[in-house]
């Protein structure tokens, strides 16, 4: 406990993080120059990527689709 007090009084508070991936919750420290991190491990942003990504591909899809059946389906 008191190296995370010393090392958060050195670098900042700001450097500490929460996971924001669902279940996930683990705090983690950036110690990266950039600031940069937002997960707690390369796993837990490989899932939420993917998930973004398939929510998207998804919304695309029925969006294409409800353009199709406005326009009274595909031309024969």
């Amino acid at each position: 406990m008191w190296g995370l007090a010393t090392w958060s009084c050195e670098r900042g508070f700001d450097r500490l993080g929460v996971c924001p991936e669902d279940g996930c919750q683990a705090v983690f420290l950036d110690e990266g120059s950039s600031r940069r991190r937002q997960f707690c491990s390369d796993r837990c942003g490989t899932r939420s990527h993917v998930r973004a990504y398939r929510a998207r591909r998804r919304a695309a899809s029925l969006t294409a689709a409800g353009q199709l059946s406005r326009a009274g389906g595909p031309a024969r």
